[in-house]
């Protein structure tokens, strides 16, 4: 086989695993932890060793299709939004205060990588009360408010792999309120 053909096959790997990988990942899920692994490396190896290709190059594709998930996920943020002004659900002001609440967010669990499993467990506690709060402060509908949502999670997700709608593009059932963390 070919080097192009295997760098093609990998690529086709890479991208259809990676999508699901990357889609349940945290935002710190594809970078070191405290304990220095790499949650996807036992991937990457595994592809570069099946292929004999590069690990690095495996990596940078990895690094390529999460940082344009990020982006689409971020793209997404702002027209759910944007559509929720034109609803009415939303005011223009809510509206620019989730957005930047989204990027401290986005920041915040960031910072995660760098935390022990105690510290990181603390700190995600702490900031889902700081969210609560936060929500309430400025007024945000419940179903904005971050902690609220699949999985615990509002429009703050999109930071973390997740996306407001369902599967087929329907709105995704509410929680109740409790706050969920991940695990992974």
């Amino acid at each position: 086989m070919t080097m192009t053909k295997k760098s093609v096959i990998a690529a086709a790997i890479v991208a259809t695993l990676g999508m699901g990988a990357f889609g349940a990942a945290t935002a710190f899920a594809a970078t070191d932890t405290s304990d220095g692994h790499n949650p996807m490396q036992n991937l990457i190896t595994a592809i570069a060793e099946k292929f004999n290709l590069n690990e690095a190059d495996v990596q940078a594709v990895f690094d390529e299709q999460h940082a344009a998930m990020q982006e689409a996920r971020q793209e997404d943020a702002a027209e759910h939004l944007a559509k929720a002004v034109t609803d009415g659900k939303l005011t223009q002001a809510q509206a620019d205060a989730i957005t930047a609440n989204m990027a401290s967010q986005k920041t915040f669990f960031e910072s995660l990588k760098d935390m022990t499993p105690e510290e990181r467990q603390e700190a995600l506690k702490t900031n889902a009360e700081s969210q609560k709060s936060w929500a309430e402060e400025n007024d945000i509908p419940k179903e904005f408010a971050p902690g609220h949502g699949p999985h615990g999670r509002g429009p703050g997700r999109f930071m973390r792999g997740q996306g407001m709608m369902g599967e087929h593009g329907e709105q995704q059932g509410d929680n109740g309120g409790e706050v969920q963390e991940d695990n992974g």
